[in-house]
């Protein structure tokens, strides 16, 4: 019965399977750094895209953004 306790714990790799506990992971450094360097220049790039898809959209006239405020009753 012991042994079916122990199995969740040796499927996620944590324990050898003599039981002893696995060294700790490698740690990489700088890997928020890493991930901010990719993510902030695609975003960008992201944004950029998106600015002239909606600017050619408007150009040929498919999507014409319009300012109406009907909300306010203000009369």
């Amino acid at each position: 019965q012991d042994d079916i306790r122990l199995e969740p714990y040796l499927s996620k790799g944590v324990y050898t399977e003599s039981g002893a506990i696995r060294p700790m992971p490698k740690r990489y450094p700088l890997g928020i750094v890493k991930v901010l360097l990719i993510a902030i220049p695609f975003l960008y790039i992201g944004s950029l895209v998106s600015k002239y898809a909606a600017l050619g959209l408007e150009k040929m006239d498919l999507f014409v953004y319009s300012d109406d405020d009907d909300d306010d009753d203000d009369d």
